[in-house]
């Protein structure tokens, strides 16, 4: 964390500002449970996306490498992946889609 000591105080500023428009819409206190949470294994000052993904981990970015594979044993027949398989695809298709709206 000390990495960013000395900073500029405008580049700081902006920061902050990024931090509190993100997670503004969070109750404070579980703002502050997160970052606690963070610094006690994060090297460096957290994003506001790390501390989203503590508060909401629903928003953590699915990994492609198991989205490729469930599409391949998709291609198999209906009857090859379970709900919850089918459920990560289209979650993760949802994902990359708010990505490329965004």
């Amino acid at each position: 964390m000390l990495k960013k000591f000395g900073e500029a105080s405008d580049v700081a500023e902006m920061r902050d500002m990024g931090f509190q428009m993100v997670l503004g819409d969070y109750p404070i206190d579980d703002v502050q449970r997160a970052f606690i949470q963070y610094l006690k294994t994060g090297k460096e000052i957290p994003t506001p996306a790390d501390i989203v993904e503590i508060l909401d981990p629903t928003v953590k970015p699915l990994c492609p490498r198991v989205y490729q594979s469930f599409v391949t044993r998709s291609k198999k027949g209906p009857f090859e992946l379970t709900r919850e398989e089918k459920a990560y695809i289209e979650h993760y298709e949802n994902q990359q889609l708010g990505r490329i709206r965004a």
